[in-house]
């Protein structure tokens, strides 16, 4: 999702749990930053464009904002929340 006030494309990161390979990356549908501030406790003009990691309990609000969340394995992959510079 690409994010015009800061300039950045917005997606989760995945990566395998045991070896730490890149295994692939989640679009993020649409993002509300407010929204994602207050979820992950984050002060009122923070950007966000740090790595922030996503567990099991961030599960149920990150479905609203990707496709498919049954793409989530907790058990094999750790998961990021990032920013890449367009």
């Amino acid at each position: 999702m690409i994010d015009r006030e800061y300039k950045v494309n917005r997606y989760i990161s995945v990566f395998d749990k045991f070896d730490e390979s890149l295994v692939g990356k989640i679009d993020i549908n649409f993002f509300c930053i407010e929204q994602f501030r207050e979820w992950f406790g984050f002060d009122v003009k923070d950007p966000l464009i740090g790595s922030i990691e996503v567990t099991l309990k961030d599960l149920e609000f990150i479905s609203k904002y990707i496709e498919d969340s049954s793409v989530f394995a907790f058990d094999k992959h750790e998961y990021f929340l990032e920013a890449r510079a367009l």
